[in-house]
């Protein structure tokens, strides 16, 4: 196992434990109220989705270089929310789910201009190069078939992503590095696990009466829809996470050791 997929899952428990504890904290009577087991949980994922992740992402030195400046700007954006909500939410005690909603929209916004996923070609064309290029045709071997090895070479330098995309030899880029076709895929469930959290803050705002202090939905009738309504976010968040994780295993796909990005 690499050292980043230990380090997803370490944050991933990491992150658990805190839940743990923050909800414990929470229910003594902490700043911003009770939280529903619901609430905490999409908590938890939200942390690791929008933070943890694309840190992990980023100490990746074969992450594509459009992929990397995605994941800069998208945790530059967040790390700000992270010190301004911060200060507000303890330290004004002003902060209201409209900031949180404009936030949001801002970032998917972010990656959906500049997400590689749109133009996966244009994202990861400038490391094609680093592909191992197709073996050399036994002697004897049909013109017609392959281009003689100076020949290919020369080609493959001239115009990489023709041999990337139409030589059998040579794998698709998002299906060969593991990691790269993680950080594709992840920046569309950011975007789609902020569907919800827009929704959420939204319903929680006119559930709330505009109390001040209070943050989180607790397990009272007043949130129920919510919290049956974060449930049903869970049910699509949790799995996809699970799979996410686990289809980095080297197992999964042997043939990426040689094709670094």
């Amino acid at each position: 196992m690499e050292k980043q997929q230990k380090a997803l899952w370490l944050a991933l428990a990491a992150l658990g434990l805190s839940g743990v504890l923050f909800h414990a904290a929470q229910r003594q009577g902490a700043i911003g109220g009770p939280i529903s087991l619901p609430k905490q949980i999409w908590l938890c994922y939200a942390l690791y989705a929008w933070y943890a992740v694309p840190v992990v992402l980023l100490t990746r030195q074969d992450i594509g270089p459009r992929l990397r400046r995605m994941y800069v700007g998208h945790l530059c954006w967040w790390g700000a929310r992270a010190v301004v909500e911060l200060w507000m939410l303890y330290v004004t005690i002003s902060w209201t789910p409209l900031y949180g909603i404009a936030h949001d929209l801002i970032a998917i916004g972010w990656l959906t201009a500049c997400a590689p996923a749109l133009r996966p070609r244009l994202a990861l064309e400038p490391a094609i190069a680093l592909m191992p290029r197709p073996a050399a045709r036994p002697a004897g071997a049909s013109i017609g078939s392959a281009s003689a090895p100076g020949s290919a070479s020369i080609s493959a330098s001239i115009s990489p992503s023709i041999h990337a995309s139409d030589s059998p030899s040579v794998p698709r880029i998002p299906s060969t590095d593991l990691w790269n076709d993680f950080a594709l895929r992840w920046a569309s469930t950011i975007r789609i696990g902020l569907v919800p959290e827009i929704i959420f803050a939204a319903w929680f705002r006119h559930l709330n009466d505009g109390r001040v202090g209070v943050y989180f939905a607790d397990a009272s009738e007043r949130f129920l829809a919510v919290n049956l309504a974060t449930l049903v976010a869970l049910l699509w968040a949790v799995p996809n996470l699970a799979m996410s994780l686990i289809a980095l295993s080297p197992r999964r796909a042997p043939e990426t050791q040689n094709a670094r990005l």
